[in-house]
């Protein structure tokens, strides 16, 4: 199977902890910065914290993007969390 790591050096993450927006890096392709874009607005964050209250926050996220071959020669992408962080 293949395996990628994908970064988006801007991701806006609200108060709830959830990604409102996502940039990816400019040499991503638009196909694979849309699926991941896609799974990232499901994904749940701790939100960032500002005197003890949830704030919004801007970060990066990296993630895996794994290419599974089916026996139909189609392929499922898993895409798994690596980290994220402050910008």
């Amino acid at each position: 199977n293949g395996e990628i790591e994908l970064g988006f050096p801007l991701a806006d993450v609200n108060a709830q902890g959830e990604v409102t927006q996502t940039q990816p890096e400019a040499d991503t392709a638009k196909p694979l910065a849309a699926a991941l874009d896609l799974a990232l607005k499901q994904w749940r964050f701790e939100p960032a914290r500002q005197d003890g209250k949830a704030v919004p926050a801007h970060t990066f996220i990296e993630a895996r993007l794994d290419a599974i071959p089916e026996d139909s020669g189609n392929y499922t992408l898993r895409i798994s969390y690596v980290r994220h962080g402050p910008t």
